[in-house]
């Protein structure tokens, strides 16, 4: 009789304290005006060189971080998402998780940059809110201006939002004199820039990595018809590109290349080598495909291994070998061969009414010339390949390589090896990645993502 009776009293305790939690945790909502939320408002700086936005950030972070792209990476590089994690932990104080961001600020996020800083607005939940007004209540965090300071980065109230910076100059700038933003909604994280190059990317995941990228101030020409001549490289490049309507120049000018270690002197190598061209070699084709073999990384400057071929629907203006050049033949086609940098870096051409062929190796030049004369298909304006493993081995060749020539700003060859091997062998783990392009407004947008390596996809059959 007596236990029966205990065992009803814990019994109706364990119901008094489910209900007690509940009625707390629907104040919490009740008091939680936003909770339920979603017009996705948010502040931007008013001069800002940058944006970084998204809908439903914690949905995105979930779905690539369940995404079997990430799962390739983090098995072949673990340090990176454990870097990443430590990064945000020692930042903020907090080890976030979609989860958790979900409950502190909802879903809506954005990031605005200027002058080198960066400062996010979010529309904090009830527990972000009561947790910030009891740190600052109880003295755990320094408060100057309401302007809070907590481990790396600085928090400020601006009526329902968050703003977290890097600096509390840039926090104090997006108080002042902000200008409310409207996320559209759904998943997916935008990034855009207001430079001269107008630039956009959106990254999405379900299962692989989706990401579609706007690329402005291209001059084109609209394609005539649907199909276009493209040739069967003679093998699989690491990266292969195919364009229509575009002058090669609007491709390879140095101008749109990014910084990176010793670029001045590849710029410079590929200005001397650009010498070595015909005049008018850039203008006149109606499609430019290019692909890039390998990466010679053993001499001083490094030397691919590429080719370039040019395709033409009416006649293209007569290409002349330059001074020095010396004829060459392959399968039937005349050509010529000018000397460069010694046997590895020589400039190979076959030019006539209708096509370019361009190649710094005598035997892709031969390799190109054997195949079948190109053929039509069909297809979007643009497409690019990428081979990332095979790319992902280039890239940290080329990046050793720059640390034992000191071509790193503050960085010796342990430093390059711990900070940027583990990120381009977690490139390299994300498979194959193909984008097609289609040209709008005054742009082409490239619309594509990662999947599987071949071998990778054999193995789940």
């Amino acid at each position: 009789m007596g236990l029966a009776w205990l065992d009803r009293k814990h019994a109706r305790r364990g119901w008094i304290a489910l209900f007690a939690g509940a009625g707390l945790l629907a104040l919490a909502i009740g008091l939680d005006f936003d909770y339920f939320a979603r017009d996705g408002q948010a502040l931007v700086l008013s001069e800002r060189e940058w944006t970084l936005s998204s809908g439903d950030f914690p949905g995105t972070w979930s779905s690539i971080e369940q995404s079997a792209a990430f799962a390739r990476a983090a098995e072949k590089a673990p340090e990176v998402p454990a870097r990443i994690e430590a990064w945000m932990r020692q930042t903020t104080g907090l080890r976030w998780t979609p989860l958790r961001w979900n409950l502190w600020f909802g879903p809506v996020l954005f990031v605005s940059g200027a002058d080198g800083a960066a400062v996010a607005s979010v529309r904090a939940k009830f527990l972000a809110r009561a947790g910030f007004a009891l740190a600052r209540a109880t003295g755990l965090v320094d408060t100057r201006d309401g302007i809070s300071q907590v481990s790396g980065v600085h928090i400020a109230r601006a009526g329902r939002f968050f703003l977290i910076g890097t600096s509390a100059e840039i926090v104090s700038r997006l108080r002042s004199s902000g200008e409310r933003w409207s996320s559209l909604g759904g998943t997916g994280i935008m990034y855009d820039t207001r430079a001269e190059l107008v630039r956009a990317f959106n990254i999405n995941a379900d299962n692989e990595i989706q990401l579609s990228i706007v690329w402005g101030g291209i001059e084109h020409r609209t394609p005539a018809r649907a199909e276009y001549f493209a040739i069967e490289w003679p093998e699989a490049p690491i990266l292969s590109a195919v364009t229509r309507g575009v002058d090669f120049h609007s491709i390879a000018s140095t101008d749109r290349w990014p910084e990176f270690p010793g670029r001045s002197e590849v710029e410079r190598a590929w200005s001397d080598f650009e010498a070595l061209l015909p005049e008018g070699w850039r203008a006149g084709a109606d499609t430019t495909q290019f692909a890039l073999f390998d990466v010679d990384s053993s001499e001083t400057i490094p030397v691919v291994d590429a080719a370039v071929f040019s395709r033409s629907e009416s006649p293209l203006l007569e290409l002349k070998p330059p001074a020095g050049a010396i004829p060459y033949e392959w399968s039937g086609n005349a050509g010529w061969m000018t000397p460069w940098l010694g046997e590895g870096a020589q400039l190979f051409v076959v030019a006539n009414e209708r096509s370019r062929v361009f190649a710094n190796q005598e035997a892709t030049m031969a390799k190109v010339m054997a195949r079948e004369r190109a053929g039509r298909i069909t297809s979007d304006d643009a497409r690019i390949d990428i081979d990332a493993a095979r790319l992902a081995a280039v890239l940290s060749d080329l990046a050793r390589k720059a640390a034992r020539e000191e071509l790193w700003p503050e960085r010796n060859e342990a430093d390059v090896e711990r900070d940027v091997v583990p990120w381009l062998n977690a490139f390299g783990a994300l498979g194959e990645i193909a984008f097609v392009g289609k040209y709008e407004g005054e742009g082409i947008t490239l619309r594509g993502g990662t999947h599987a390596p071949a071998k990778a996809a054999e193995d789940l059959r």
